[in-house]
């Protein structure tokens, strides 16, 4: 049938073409392609079917006659041709739906990578998820956009390479490997989760990385003994100089700032919140805690400063207590060089808090800047490199060491004094705590010496060679090591 049969049809007029392919006029000028054809293997009652294929003129009758052959070809092995086409649209759009997903960019990705953290809280820090999408945001700054699909190995390897040899930093005009090797590990960690929860991809372009870079940051950096006390004798200066600025003012202050190397600290350094995250600094060399987790949380109820505190539990010095990281209460003794510490924050006390939040009833939100500005003044002193800075892990790791010192091949002392004490029967009793506190106080005080210089010759390193091995610094931080033997004398409690 021609077109101009077509259009001499009369309105609602229907023709059959043969083979169940037929023709029906619309008002409109235009013309149905109609299908009608039994169902195979169906009752005659319910077995026919009658669909619109198309409409003419978009679809010629050679199209019609086509898709009335393939509908033909459906019925002959028992398939409705409209249910097969429902299904075939279902799954074009979910394969469609399924390619959008996959086509997400890196940036997409970091999203859905800390709101999945977020979600079910793993206990990252804020802080290291800032610094993790810091690292990915600048290290593949030129893949942030692309999709991940698109993002190859030998792409991120050439942009390793320009990080490492030509990209200079700006602070040390040197090129950034720390930046980039920890931008290797956590967009290893970013692929990782595309593939093994999201499952949108099948290989992650970081194994172009074939061996595991580890982070410059390892755990064997720590202070050697000058160092921990010109960062304590710094922090105390810094205290010193807030007391008179606060009195005479910040531009009356220059000259002697200049005179102890000061004068490159902003005035907030010497504000009394700043005064509080350097004494948390403080504590945390003078402990071995775990900065964030351990000294930060404190609060006063569990601070045992005077005498009637103390002695009203019945134990023998100033101690307080903090719950570690085996979620149980571990009693620190109050030395006389940590003592400084609790009675300037006293004097200061907002909140439940020994470090409080600056506007808001709690914890301190960050120590950061104490450790960015020690990092600032005394890097070059100390002849630090740019990846090996003061931090919470390296102060927890030089009071270790400095405890090696001290007491050498006592790997059970140090073991009690950092990893917090053995897992016995009444470990998280009050008698425990503050018995453990007593036993503990000598042991602290001479490591607190060592610290900050109070002993009449200085060594010039901590004996490396008698000190721990990375695996065994590494272990300390690990729960398992709450279970080692207590120290022979050390405090027991009955059964």
């Amino acid at each position: 049938m021609r077109d101009t049969e077509l259009k001499k049809l009369k309105p609602l007029e229907e023709k059959g073409l043969g083979r169940g392919l037929r023709v029906k006029k619309n008002k409109d000028g235009s013309c149905s392609w109609i299908f009608m054809k039994r169902i195979k293997g169906r009752p005659q009652q319910q077995g026919s079917m009658r669909t619109t294929l198309g409409r003419w003129p978009e679809m010629s009758l050679d199209q019609a006659e086509e898709k009335a052959r393939h509908y033909r070809s459906l019925l002959d092995q028992g398939i409705n041709p409209k249910e097969d086409e429902k299904r075939r649209r279902k799954e074009a759009a979910a394969k469609a739906e399924e390619e959008e997903a996959k086509a997400i960019t890196l940036r997409q990705l970091l999203e859905r990578y800390q709101r999945n953290a977020l979600s079910i809280e793993r206990g990252d820090t804020t802080h290291y998820m800032k610094q993790f999408k810091s690292t990915i945001e600048n290290v593949w700054s030129r893949f942030i956009d692309t999709s991940i699909q698109d993002i190859q190995g030998r792409h991120l390897r050439e942009e390793f390479e320009y990080w490492n040899s030509q990209r200079v930093s700006p602070r040390t005009g040197k090129p950034a490997p720390t930046m980039s090797t920890q931008g290797v590990n956590h967009g290893r960690a970013l692929f990782n989760f595309a593939i093994d929860q999201l499952e949108l991809l099948d290989r992650n372009p970081f194994n172009v990385f074939r061996r595991q870079l580890k982070s410059p940051r390892r755990s064997t950096y720590y202070l050697l003994p000058k160092e921990a006390v010109k960062v304590l004798d710094t922090i105390t200066k810094i205290g010193h100089h807030s007391q008179w600025i606060k009195k005479y003012g910040f531009e009356e202050s220059q000259q002697a700032l200049a005179r102890d190397g000061l004068h490159v600290l902003k005035p907030y350094a010497f504000t009394e919140f700043a005064n509080s995250v350097f004494n948390n600094l403080s504590l945390t060399l003078l402990t071995g805690l775990r900065g964030p987790s351990e000294v930060t949380p404190l609060k006063w109820e569990n601070v045992f400063l005077e005498k009637s505190e103390w002695e009203g539990r019945g134990a023998e010095c100033a101690y307080f207590k903090t719950w570690t990281k085996q979620k149980r209460w571990f009693g620190i003794p109050i030395t006389p060089y940590m003592e400084r510490i609790f009675r300037e924050q006293k004097a200061l006390k907002t909140n439940d808090y020994v470090f409080p939040a600056k506007r808001r009833d709690g914890a301190m939100e960050s120590g950061r800047y104490a450790y960015d500005a020690i990092n600032e003044l005394l890097n070059p002193s100390l002849n630090f490199n740019q990846t090996n800075k003061v931090g919470p892990r390296v102060l927890r790791h030089t009071f270790a060491t400095a405890c090696h010192h001290a007491y050498p091949f006592n790997l059970e002392l140090a073991h009690q004094l950092t990893g917090h004490g053995p897992d016995k029967k009444g470990g998280e009793t009050e008698i425990y705590i503050h018995g453990n506190a007593n036993q503990m106080l000598p042991y602290f005080i001479e490591i607190n010496k060592l610290l900050v210089g109070d002993v009449e010759q200085m060594p010039d390193t901590w004996n490396v060679e008698d000190s721990f091995s990375e695996e065994e610094l590494e272990e300390m931080d690990k729960p398992e090591f709450a279970d080692f033997p207590i120290v022979e004398g050390g405090y027991t409690v009955k059964p």
